[in-house]
C-alpha cells in the first residue's frame, strides 16, 4: 500500500501533466524564459571572472 506522500506525488504529477498538455504555449514560454535566465547568469559570471583577471595600468604595475 502506498503512503500519503507517494499518493500526493502521484496526484501532483498527474495534475502537472494535464496542465502542461492544456497549456503548451505557457510551457514553451516558461522553458524559453528559463534558458534565457540561465544564459544571462552564465554571461554575468563570465564577465565577473574576466574582470577579476590581472590588469596592468599605464605604469606597468599589476592591479
Amino acid at each position: 500500500m502506498q503512503n500519503l506522500e507517494e499518493m500526493a506525488a502521484i496526484e501532483r504529477r498527474e495534475y502537472q501533466r494535464k496542465w502542461r498538455s492544456e497549456n503548451p504555449d505557457r510551457v514553451r514560454k516558461h522553458t524559453a524564459d528559463y534558458w534565457r535566465r540561465k544564459a544571462a547568469k552564465k554571461l554575468a559570471k563570465q564577465e565577473v571572472n574576466d574582470g577579476n583577471s590581472k590588469e596592468v595600468c599605464a605604469s606597468n604595475t599589476i592591479l
